[in-house]
């Protein structure tokens, strides 16, 4: 059996998941430090998250009938950002030293006053990140939950109806 009606409106689906992904990673969202200080941030540094997002199409076989789904795929540390990270485990240093180089961080001296950022100084600054995230984890951003969700309730029932037209 081929679900062509379907399988149209499952691509359809699969883009509007990628565009809605692709927002809740660019939104600035408030985030509270541990000295009870708050700030605003995007959950996308670079935005090379955000673009790896592609939708995919594939066909589960369910009883000898082909059955299409849709499922995003991006870069394999964008499960651990929704998901967060749970204390005990550190995060690599190579992938964090990358993120101070995007991100806008400037570190300090005893004094308090900026320090030029070096390479000694930007691996410093990732052991440190590290640290921490073994000692307190990371908390979840849950962008990829939300817009599935959000995806699912508006495209629910398009998809029920292309299931109906198929049958």
């Amino acid at each position: 059996m081929v679900f062509a009606r379907y399988t149209e409106v499952l691509q359809d689906t699969g883009k509007l998941l990628q565009q809605r992904i692709r927002l809740e990673l660019n939104v600035k969202r408030r985030k509270k430090r541990r000295n009870g200080k708050s700030y605003t941030t995007k959950i996308s540094a670079s935005g090379d998250l955000a673009r790896s997002i592609k939708p995919v199409l594939s066909f589960n076989n369910e009883g000898g009938v082909l059955m299409p789904q849709m499922d995003v795929e991006g870069l394999a540390y964008g499960q651990n950002v929704n998901d967060g990270r749970e204390k005990g485990s550190y995060t690599p240093i190579v992938d964090l030293m990358a993120w101070i180089k995007i991100k806008p961080v400037r570190a300090r001296d005893m004094d308090g006053k900026f320090i030029k950022m070096t390479d000694t100084v930007i691996r410093n600054m990732a052991t440190n990140i590290s640290k921490n995230h073994f000692r307190y984890g990371i908390e979840p951003t849950n962008f990829l939950t939300e817009a599935r969700e959000a995806v699912g309730k508006k495209m629910q029932k398009p998809l029920m109806m292309a299931m109906q037209e198929d049958i």
